[in-house]
C-alpha cells in the first residue's frame, strides 16, 4: 500500500520513528499514565477550579503564578516551596 499511497508511506515513517514511545504495555506496566485524562483533570483542578471562579479577572503573569501555587498545593509540595523561600537571601 505504500507504493500508492503518500499518507500510507507518512504512516509508516511515523510509526517507524516513534517505535520507543509507543510501548504501550510497558509503560502501563511500570505504572505510567499514558492517555490524556490526567492531564485533562490536571487542567481542570489547577486551572479551571480557580481561575475561572465568579468574578476573576487576571493578567497572565497573575494567572501563571497563581496556577503555579495551586499545583504546588494540589501536589503536597507547597511547604517544601515555602521553606525553600524563606532561606533565600534578602535583596540589599
Amino acid at each position: 500500500m505504500a507504493k500508492k499511497s503518500e499518507l500510507a508511506r507518512q504512516s509508516l515513517s511515523y510509526y517507524g520513528d516513534n517505535i520507543e514511545r509507543m510501548r504501550y504495555a510497558k509503560f502501563r506496566a511500570a505504572g505510567y499514565f499514558i492517555g490524556s485524562g490526567i492531564i485533562e483533570s490536571g487542567c481542570k483542578q489547577i486551572v479551571t477550579q480557580r481561575l475561572k471562579i465568579s468574578g476573576a479577572q487576571w493578567n497572565l503573569d497573575g494567572a501563571i503564578l497563581t496556577a503555579k501555587a495551586r499545583a504546588a498545593w494540589l501536589s503536597d509540595t507547597w511547604q517544601k516551596l515555602v521553606t525553600a523561600r524563606s532561606l533565600l537571601p534578602l535583596a540589599a
